[in-house]
């Protein structure tokens, strides 16, 4: 799925976990985020949210780093911030794995 991810194509992430019996956290994660940006591209931001806000806070799979930088951005959005802020700046600055690098 990480092809389908990196190309943005959620609508094919969507499908594949269609067929999935019983997906892992990881794979539930990358649905939530897919349905976000297809409903976010289709203009309906309150199914987006909702899809974007299933994924759990704690959530500390392969992609967390991506689901926390777009959480931060709707935060900060609604909070009234408008600065923007990349994917890479936000890493840097306010990301902090879970995970160990051991």
């Amino acid at each position: 799925m990480d092809k389908e991810l990196e190309s943005e194509d959620y609508s094919s992430i969507a499908a594949e976990f269609e067929k999935v019996p019983n997906p892992s956290e990881d794979l539930t994660a990358i649905y939530n985020f897919a349905m976000y940006n297809i409903y976010g591209q289709d203009g309906d931001d309150e199914k987006s949210l909702e899809y974007l806000y299933k994924i759990p806070a704690d959530y500390q799979g392969r992609h967390a780093d991506l689901v926390s930088y777009w959480k931060f951005v709707h935060e900060s959005y609604a909070e009234g911030k408008t600065e923007n802020i990349t994917f890479d700046e936000y890493k840097q600055k306010y990301y902090k794995s879970g995970k160990s690098d051991n």
